[in-house]
């Protein structure tokens, strides 16, 4: 034997791969939780790490998700509100017309369900300007709300 001992990387040196962090975002892309990862893992005779470190890595996850998510509306809610300008569509007091879509869905066909999401769509972007998911009592909103004027 020649004696010499290496290691090959794929990855960049100076970045630093939260193992942990991709296990957790692949779980949730997955539409699965910490019951479905931890069940993977033993197939694979892989440790597991605790619920409680899965919970919080979500939760960072999520954080940051919601936070890009909000990000990309408020642009395109200023674009969609740019190109209305452009185009001439303002009212008599410099409000800009967004032309819109709107869709909704929801677990039942009837209007009465406990959840479900709606979303506006600007009609020129084609960008999500505004999500409202609804869970039971809890309704949480976010996007753009009022662009203003100009």
């Amino acid at each position: 034997m020649c004696g010499i001992v290496g290691t090959s990387s794929t990855e960049k040196e100076n970045i630093n791969i939260q193992v942990n962090e991709v296990a957790v975002c692949g779980t949730i892309a997955k539409g699965a939780g910490y019951t479905q990862l931890a069940e993977f893992c033993a197939a694979l005779d892989i440790p597991v790490f605790s619920r409680k470190t899965y919970l919080r890595a979500e939760e960072n996850i999520l954080d940051i998700t919601e936070k890009v998510a909000l990000d990309e509306m408020l642009a395109a809610g200023t674009e969609e509100r740019a190109l209305a300008i452009d185009a001439g569509e303002v009212d008599k007091d410099g409000v800009s017309q967004l032309q819109l879509t709107v869709r909704g869905l929801s677990d039942r066909i009837n209007y009465n369900a406990l959840s479900g999401v709606a979303t506006i769509i600007g009609a020129r972007t084609k960008k999500v300007l505004y999500r409202c998911p609804k869970n039971g009592v809890l309704t949480v909103h976010y996007g753009v709300v009022n662009v203003g004027k100009m």
